[in-house]
């Protein structure tokens, strides 16, 4: 699920940092965070990094840190309540402060994740009726 996040912000990102001659050497690095809480506020956490090769890109690289079980509980929490699991992307090419790009999904609808990191994989499962 996060991959399906991290992929539409990393590209955006991407699409203003990459010049055709850096190509060759460039290697991007993007720091992803991600929000437990579903209030109006929300605090962002480090939930990983993405490197990136631009002129080969099947060699990218996710390094994700791991759910605790305690981010786990809050993760369950959230699907059963419907909120807002919300992720960031921050390229750190970029100077400008703007250069981060945030997207969400409601509830994890329809959604499996899978944590790593733990003693055993944990699953939080949403199931919805569509009528």
């Amino acid at each position: 699920m996060t991959s399906l996040l991290i992929l539409p912000a990393i590209l955006a990102v991407l699409s203003r940092s990459a010049h055709a001659n850096d190509l060759e050497d460039k290697q991007l690095t993007f720091s992803i965070h991600h929000s437990l809480d579903d209030g109006p506020d929300p605090v962002y956490l480090p939930r990983g990094t993405a490197t990136i090769p631009l002129a080969r890109t099947e060699d990218s690289v996710l390094h994700q840190v791991p759910l605790s079980t305690a981010d786990v509980a809050k993760l369950r929490r959230l699907a059963e309540n419907n909120g807002l699991y919300r992720i960031q992307v921050v390229d750190h090419q970029s100077e400008d402060p703007r250069a981060t790009v945030s997207s969400f999904i409601e509830g994890l609808f329809g959604v499996r994740i899978w944590a790593y990191g733990l003693a055993r994989p944990s699953r939080v499962d949403r199931e919805r009726t569509l009528c």
